[in-house]
């Protein structure tokens, strides 16, 4: 709970307070008018009344303030139904009660409820017995003579009431922390999301666009090499290369700030596209064999990362001239090989500088099993057994 929400929630029971002490005072009047004389004890009942209106004004921020103001309006509550019309007051005791519940932590708010219940029967015992010559043209003695049960039967209510308004009160203020931590915690999930957007889109940017952009560099300096040497074939078949790979460029910036959410990402247009722009930077002979149905745009994305990712690594480490890549469906799985016949590494020495830490992330992304074998000499086999989400049915798979 916010300081602010504290301060009006504390702001709205003081309009009970007022309403319960108005309520109050108009019933002790009436009581004061049909049964009793005004006396000095009556009047000082009224003061203490006005003396807990202007208490109510105060506003506490600390628990410890607090626990003193209930304490304070409880004892001065029982001293004013003690002085006047006794049975009149339950209705301040509850408010005091429901603040305590609601303001205050578990041990001060049991504090204020005992001595609540306390105050209350000392107050009633004060009235009833201590002030019985002063009270006696309250009470004529029949009636206070035979009052010891009514006031037993008014004490086992009261206790019930308040402990009905304190576990009322507890609850609701539970459900206010409850909702204060599901706003924190939506916020954070929130910021959270964000954080994850940005780093997928700078992945996929580094991933994709830092290489193409190296290779257009490389491509333009050869060209001017060419054009100094008046090879004028050469470079158009280079600037040609050049303006393919820049095209290819905005499609990756574009893919990139795209979520894969919006329902328009193609798997097999997607890596054909990316075949076609690796072709044209590397005479690797790609063969491409997808089983896309139904598969979720989402899961779509990833899988192409995962592509997209293998032969980055390939172009840059393995010096392979082919490639196979093949997608197979299942009931509820769906495997995925990406095959090479370069020069391999050993699995054992493998580290992050080979640029597969980021693939084990995408794989952990949409929980599939990682399995790579490679030896030196002979090539490279990276698998991927993954469960299959419907384009149909909604999924929980990490964006990175």
């Amino acid at each position: 709970m916010t300081a602010q929400e504290d301060l009006a929630l504390q702001r709205n029971f003081r309009y009970l307070e007022w309403a319960a002490i108005g309520l109050t005072v108009c019933a002790q009047c009436v009581w004061m008018s049909a049964l009793v004389e005004f006396d000095q004890f009556v009047g000082l009942s009224f003061f203490l009344l006005a003396l807990l209106a202007a208490d109510s004004f105060i506003t506490p921020r600390s628990l410890s303030w607090r626990f003193a103001q209930l304490i304070a309006q409880t004892i001065v509550t029982s001293l004013a139904s003690a002085l006047g019309a006794h049975h009149f007051y339950y209705l301040i005791l509850y408010v005091i009660g429901a603040k305590a519940a609601v303001l205050l932590p578990r041990a001060q708010m049991l504090t204020v409820g005992v001595l609540l219940a306390m105050s209350h029967v000392l107050s009633g015992q004060f009235a009833f017995y201590a002030l019985h010559n002063i009270h006696i043209h309250r009470h004529p003695e029949p009636i206070y003579y035979r009052s010891f049960v009514i006031e037993f039967q008014s004490i086992i209510y009261f206790v019930i009431s308040m402990a009905t308004v304190v576990f009322l009160g507890r609850m609701f203020s539970a459900e206010r922390k409850s909702l204060s931590k599901e706003r924190v915690l939506q916020e954070e999930v929130e910021a959270l999301a964000v954080r994850v957007e940005r780093a997928r889109i700078a992945r996929d940017i580094h991933d994709g666009l830092g290489h193409t952009l190296t290779s257009l560099r490389i491509q333009l300096e050869l060209a001017l090499k060419l054009l100094e040497e008046k090879n004028c074939a050469k470079v158009k078949e280079l600037l040609t290369n050049c303006q393919e790979s820049a095209s290819a460029s905005l499609q990756e910036v574009r893919r990139a700030v795209r979520t894969e959410k919006d329902g328009e990402f193609i798997l097999k247009k997607a890596v054909c596209d990316l075949v076609e722009q690796i072709k044209l930077q590397a005479p690797l002979k790609i063969t491409v064999n997808l089983d896309d149905r139904d598969l979720s745009p989402t899961l779509q994305y990833q899988i192409f990362s995962i592509i997209k990712e293998c032969l980055t690594n390939i172009r840059k480490h393995s010096s392979a001239d082919c490639v196979e890549i093949s997608l197979v469906r299942h009931d509820d799985r769906a495997d995925l090989r990406i095959l090479d016949n370069g020069k391999g590494f050993s699995v054992e020495a493998l580290h992050s500088g080979f640029g597969l830490k980021g693939l084990r992330e995408r794989a952990d992304a949409i929980a599939a099993s990682l399995n790579i074998e490679s030896n030196e000499g002979k090539g490279t086999d990276i698998s991927l057994s993954f469960p299959v989400f419907s384009g149909k049915a909604s999924g929980t798979i990490r964006a990175f």
